[in-house]
């Protein structure tokens, strides 16, 4: 098979690639074929469009395969900086999607892949034996997933006679089993939900015109952010960090695996 074969027609040398990928030894855990599509977010940064790949799950890492023209590239992300995996939608015939939270060099990535119906399946029991228990049953959890924001807010400290005082501005983005803070794209902390007590919503006394507080303690720490739409952001943030202890539907799931 020609270079320039490969060059012109991208599929060509993504299938080549496929047939290498699948035939080496040792052989990684899952190989899909070149009709697979992903495309990666950032919070608070940069996106791309979708595009078709090869895709390969080795035991410690993801990688991409984009079919391109040209010189070859690929996007290694590391499992260990997996933070959550799972499917907005139930199964559907034909094409599904499944997100990836990543967290690697400061940025919180979203990667979204599209596979269809019967390779999915495949795709997510590969996750499942190379991923922590915590995220195996966060996916279980029962739909729909909480996915809520980037939105701005300032993290706000009071003063013994009860003021409040805004610092630097932040982005609060809550997602399954985080609470991560950002500085524009730039990861400063994720919390785990699951630490996330004692949320409440609160007006300024000293400026009451001014954004509202959402207030809560994580372990013996107390924090507190002003965010226009406050109320919202409070009931979001409960909400996620309630189903973020709650313990999957068992014997659906059961009932589930078996089928598949």
């Amino acid at each position: 098979m020609t270079d320039w074969l490969t060059r012109i027609f991208p599929f060509v040398g993504a299938l080549r690639l496929y047939n290498q990928l699948v035939s080496r030894t040792p052989s990684p855990l899952l190989v899909i074929a070149p009709g697979s599509m992903y495309r990666l977010r950032q919070i608070n940064g940069t996106a791309t469009r979708w595009y078709y790949c090869v895709l390969e799950i080795e035991q410690g890492s993801i990688i991409l395969y984009p079919r391109t023209r040209g010189t070859q590239q690929q996007f290694l992300f590391a499992i260990h900086a997996l933070r959550w995996f799972g499917r907005p939608k139930k199964y559907e015939m034909g094409s599904n999607d499944i997100w990836l939270h990543l967290e690697q060099d400061d940025l919180w990535t979203l990667l979204e892949i599209r596979l269809h119906h019967a390779e999915m399946r495949r795709f997510v029991r590969t996750l499942k034996t190379i991923t922590h228990e915590t995220m195996v049953k966060a996916y279980r959890r029962q739909r729909p997933y909480i996915h809520y924001g980037a939105v701005e807010a300032y993290p706000a400290t009071q003063d013994i006679y009860g003021a409040w005082k805004l610092d630097e501005g932040v982005s609060l983005y809550i997602m399954p089993l985080y609470l991560v803070i950002l500085r524009g794209s730039r990861v400063l902390r994720a919390v785990p939900l699951s630490d996330v007590q004692e949320i409440t919503a609160l007006r300024r006394l000293d400026e009451p015109t001014d954004d509202g507080l959402v207030r809560f303690r994580v372990a013996e720490e107390s924090m507190a952010f002003a965010i226009e739409h406050h109320q919202e952001f409070a009931d979001r943030l409960a909400e996620a960090a309630r189903r973020s202890l709650e313990e999957p539907p068992i014997q659906k799931q059961k009932a589930h695996e078996d089928k598949e």
